[in-house]
């Protein structure tokens, strides 16, 4: 009890309102730190636009936009893609799938079938072409792919 007493003699009373204000700040910083509203990522903008397949509308794929160490992907229906990418210069990649073969049925577990893409290396893994997407701006893109 003496203890208690102790603390609460008005000698000691600037330390400990010294030292519950720096505690409180401490702990208010803390709060606050985390309570960051900024997304993290890269900025992302709206984009549309078209992709033709052998000069007609490609019937179903994605487009991808790589910038820097971020992607994003918009699905392509009847030739048209909506959806977001990163802001500035995007490498664009376009996939467009079918089902690829049978899977093998080896020792009752079945190896590969599903889908495959069928788009050229060109056209996605070692594409040149170039998106530039800006701010405010109508981000509207055509990319034309050929199967061959």
């Amino acid at each position: 009890m003496r203890a208690i007493e102790y603390l609460f003699q008005k000698r000691s009373q600037p330390l400990f309102r010294a030292t519950s204000f720096v505690l409180m700040g401490f702990a208010a910083l803390v709060v606050l730190a985390g309570c960051n509203s900024e997304p993290k990522g890269p900025k992302l903008t709206p984009v549309k636009g078209t992709v033709t397949l052998d000069g007609q509308p490609m019937a179903s794929g994605e487009v991808i936009f790589v910038s820097g160490g971020s992607a994003s992907t918009a699905q392509v229906t009847n030739g048209a893609f909506t959806g977001e990418a990163p802001l500035g210069d995007n490498v664009v990649q376009i996939f467009s799938y079918r089902e690829g073969a049978a899977a093998v049925e080896m020792g009752g577990e079945k190896f590969g079938g599903g889908k495959e893409n069928f788009i050229p290396p060109q056209f996605n893994a070692n594409s040149t072409m170039k998106a530039n997407v800006e701010a405010g701006k109508a981000n509207e893109f055509k990319f034309e792919v050929t199967s061959m």
